[in-house]
């Protein structure tokens, strides 16, 4: 629901070159504090990181809504993201814990759907806001709705914690593991989000920023296979084929579906002439297959026991809407679109929350929550890397294109305008404005036939992803490797 409140800040805080630091601050904490809760929640237990998560998000949501100026508002952005990129991670691992892995799937189908109703529908209601109040509202609609689900989880989620003395679990925390991760996130991130918008790919910063993120990186896979005890991402489980398979191709899978969320519309705006609140609503068939999509496959899978069928047939699909998506023009009927954006909701239905299932079949339960929350970090990661080079590869090819179709009315102040807001394109006399979408579409081209490569790489990860038999009981209680004395470990997960 901020995006579509982002012009009215800027305006009121008369800042506009820091405006795009309100998502981007939000998505560099929420991607990078992502898969440390797993490992987390195996030491301070489920609920009381669920309820950190949310408690961080209402704060964070809180004193956004009350910001007197652009710094205290990214500032507060940043630390909502520190909860909201526990949320959907701590939901998924809590499932895990209170249903069998066979039943799972419709569960995960459940949060998959309550995922896309927000992604689409946010937007939509923030603008609401901006139109009719005021923008402060998009922050403190969760606030009424965080203090009743924080109360509803902390007297009626039967969860409890380690019996851990509060000294010992902080002793089990890898602090260098964490620092390692979180700061080689953050290099690496920064510059895809900034590279080829605020900054040339070329410059010294970003150049810097992606080596000191390499060596960090190399820094903490050193620390978690030689030096921690309790690694944040344990290594043996990128020696499981099927968990190697879903990163990858969930990773391609959120470059893939963010990208199509985030500039589809566009083509919508420009092709069909949509306002930025029509083109969302022209997105609504995504939504509609999407959620039925998932809810049948999570069904599907919990009776049959079969999740790799579906996966196959979901990447299946979605390559070959890619393909399709590659052939939109500006004589595509509205038929054409409609039918292809039913044949992404399909795929992303059948493929999202069976990953899920997928991943966690693979491993011992004890490595359930670890495996859950980097899968969602890497689809995060696929969604930050999809929106950046699409992002770029659009603003190159408009940069050149743009100038020759506007001919002798080319200021730079009119190219700026329309890449900005492509509604002003209808402003235009007809002989421009048919040249003007011709390089649009032309641009937007590039992107789409990017998406054939990322799908195609998804599907045929999705190849090694084998068939594990699910679990129809409830797993135990699980504990860290120093406490098997106690007797308390999982075995092995029915393979």
């Amino acid at each position: 629901s901020v995006s579509t409140a982002l012009p009215k800040i800027a305006s009121e805080f008369e800042s506009l070159y820091q405006i795009s630091w309100v998502g981007s601050s939000y998505l560099l904490t929420s991607t990078a504090f992502q898969p440390l809760y797993g490992r987390l929640s195996d030491i301070f237990g489920r609920k009381p990181m669920l309820l950190f998560a949310l408690t961080s998000f209402l704060i964070g949501s809180t004193l956004c809504g009350a910001s007197t100026n652009m710094t205290m508002l990214i500032i507060c952005r940043a630390f909502s993201g520190i909860g909201g990129g526990g949320i959907q991670s701590m939901c998924s691992i809590i499932i895990s814990d209170i249903v069998a892995l066979r039943q799972r799937a419709k569960y995960h189908a459940i949060t998959g759907i309550v995922y896309a109703l927000a992604t689409i529908l946010g937007p939509l209601i923030g603008g609401f806001f901006v139109d009719h109040s005021t923008w402060r509202l998009a922050f403190y609609i969760n606030v009424p709705i965080e203090i009743i689900t924080i109360i509803a989880i902390f007297f009626l989620l039967p969860l409890k914690s380690p019996k851990v003395s509060i000294v010992r679990k902080l002793k089990q925390i890898d602090y260098l593991g964490v620092i390692l991760l979180v700061s080689c996130i953050v290099c690496l991130l920064f510059p895809l989000d900034r590279g080829g918008s605020e900054m040339p790919w070329n410059s010294p910063i970003i150049i810097i920023l992606f080596t000191v993120g390499g060596v960090l990186g190399l820094s903490f896979i050193f620390v978690e296979g030689k030096i921690a005890k309790f690694p944040v991402i344990p290594g043996h489980v990128f020696k499981i084929r099927t968990v190697v398979s879903v990163y990858i191709s969930i990773f391609f899978t959120g470059l893939l579906y963010f990208g199509e969320i985030y500039y589809l519309p566009i083509y919508l705006q420009v092709v069909n002439g949509a306002t930025a609140t029509g083109s969302g609503l022209r997105m609504m068939p995504l939504l509609l297959a999407q959620v039925i999509l998932s809810w049948l496959s999570g069904l599907l899978t919990s009776k049959t026991g079969n999740y790799r069928y579906i996966l196959m047939a979901g990447y299946f699909i979605m390559t070959v809407a890619a393909v399709l998506i590659a052939t939109l023009d500006e004589h595509s009927t509205q038929v054409k679109q409609v039918g292809l954006l039913l044949m992404i909701g399909m795929a992303t239905g059948c493929t999202m929350q069976n990953s899920l299932i997928a991943v966690q079949s693979a491993v011992e339960p004890k490595d359930a929550a670890v495996v859950l929350s980097v899968r969602n970090f890497w689809r995060s990661v696929g969604g930050v890397m999809g929106v950046a080079i699409c992002g770029s590869l659009l603003n190159n090819s408009l940069y050149s294109r743009l100038p020759v179709a506007l001919g002798s009315l080319y200021t730079d102040q009119l190219l700026t305008d329309i890449i900005s807001n492509p509604s002003i394109i209808r402003t235009l006399e007809p002989t421009i404005q048919h040249a003007v979408i011709n390089a649009y579409v032309e641009s937007l081209q590039i992107i789409f036939r990017s998406w054939i490569v990322y799908a195609g790489m998804a599907f045929i990860a999705s190849l090694g992803i084998k068939q594990y038999n699910l679990r129809n009981t409830i797993d135990k209680v699980l504990v860290l490797e120093d406490e098997k004395d106690n007797g308390d470990v999982e075995k092995k997960a029915a393979m």
